[in-house]
């Protein structure tokens, strides 16, 4: 019997989820840091622990690098529904979390289809 020849390759596992956004709110003014905690094509839902100036309704402009295939986004969105909630509460101190829906408002067909290969390649249906 031949001997199976193994090789090993260095294959660095990477986390879709959360990735880091940037969502600039008004020229000048510096980006709102948060994490993408799920993705498609029509928008996201973002996460952030600063307070956060979102309005339903508000156009804005996000930049995201999608982790895996590493294309970079600047597109504008539009803020769709805001949740608040109180994640913890430590020594009299209150941890609050924002999650924010934003929606692309004209998301390119290419765009839009890199996004759906990324979704299919990390298995999100």
């Amino acid at each position: 019997m031949a001997a199976k020849k193994e090789t090993q390759t260095d294959i660095k596992k990477v986390q879709p989820y959360p990735f880091g956004i940037d969502i600039v709110l008004a020229e000048g003014a510096p980006p709102v840091r948060g994490f993408v905690h799920k993705l498609t094509d029509v928008g996201f839902l973002m996460r952030t622990a600063n307070e956060h100036h979102f309005k339903v309704g508000d156009n804005h402009q996000a930049r995201f690098e999608l982790p895996v295939v590493h294309l970079l986004f600047d597109e504008p969105v539009k803020v769709i529904k805001t949740y608040d909630a109180v994640e913890d509460v430590k020594n009299k101190e209150l941890k609050k979390n924002f999650t924010i829906e934003l929606h692309f408002r004209s998301l390119p067909p290419k765009k839009r289809e890199d996004i759906l290969k990324f979704l299919a390649l990390i298995g999100q249906k």
